[in-house]
């Protein structure tokens, strides 16, 4: 089958808006059969379109919209798509619209059972790997830049962190600890080099900078020059939790004190000045 042409594309975000507005509606969301119009009508696989709006999905929340329960994310972006669903929703105010009241009615994603076994995991062997030949995918790089611009992910993130930072202190009989937990990024501005002050049984302080992704655990990501000199200055605080399939069933690892050491670090940007003759 060839590539997916803009108005096959177009015809999929409409199913997929649709099937958005009935959930919000109350009224029947049939997946299957949405992606078997779509098959009918284009001629290929009901597979492929519930892949593409899984596609949609991820687009739509590497730009601050909500997505549809129970289309994950799937990472692999064709480059074309973004635009294309981006053109969309400028087009169609009442698309924006949706997205808006599909917003409120969102659940910040809490796991049901924060300590089963599996919620805390070791760190990954490997990475995501770059971009195809060619470019036609959106690279490993540009989802963590664009990861790390998107303020819902982030807070998202962050809150799922002080509800596990609070229900961990209660597990382990300290609730005047787990009443301490504190957002700091939220109660005291982004500059700290940390998001959320928690503490250990012992009493004693922990800085957690928390990076998020709605993707796997192998997901690139950034972290800022302020967070490396935190985690550097106090490595006897300092922790770094990476909390992954934010919108699934959440999962995290840890990385304690000083991070040179622990990360493959990359420089993909730079603050740029003119030099004066």
């Amino acid at each position: 089958m060839e590539g997916w042409e803009k108005p096959e594309v177009q015809a999929t975000l409409s199913a997929y808006f649709t099937l958005m507005e009935n959930e919000l509606e109350g009224r029947r969301v049939n997946k299957l059969a949405s992606y078997k119009a779509l098959a009918r009508r284009w001629g290929r696989s009901p597979k492929g379109y519930e892949r593409k709006m899984q596609n949609i999905s991820a687009v739509l929340v590497l730009h601050d919209y909500p997505y549809l329960k129970g289309l994950v994310p799937l990472v692999n972006i064709q480059r074309s798509l973004e635009p294309t669903t981006l053109e969309y929703i400028r087009e169609h105010p009442e698309t924006f619209g949706l997205l808006q009241r599909y917003r409120s009615k969102r659940v910040v994603p809490y796991a049901t059972d924060l300590f089963n076994g599996s919620t805390v995991c070791d760190p990954p062997t490997s990475f995501g790997k770059g971009p195809k030949r060619g470019g036609a995918i959106i690279s490993q790089e540009e989802i963590a830049e664009k990861e790390a611009n998107c303020k819902e992910i982030g807070l998202d993130g962050e809150r799922w962190v002080v509800h596990y930072e609070k229900t961990r202190l209660l597990a382990e009989g300290r609730p005047e600890l787990a009443e301490a937990v504190e957002h700091v990024s939220v109660t005291r501005g982004d500059g700290l080099g940390y998001d959320v002050l928690s503490y250990d049984s012992r009493d004693r302080e922990i800085h957690i900078e928390v990076k998020s992704t709605p993707f796997k655990i192998g997901t690139p990501f950034i972290i800022t020059r302020n967070e490396l000199s935190h985690a550097r200055e106090h490595p006897e605080v300092a922790r770094l939790y990476r909390v992954f399939e934010l919108y699934q069933q959440p999962r995290l690892y840890m990385l304690a004190g000083s991070l040179e050491e622990k990360l493959k670090l990359d420089a993909i940007s730079f603050s740029a000045s003119v030099i004066r003759s």
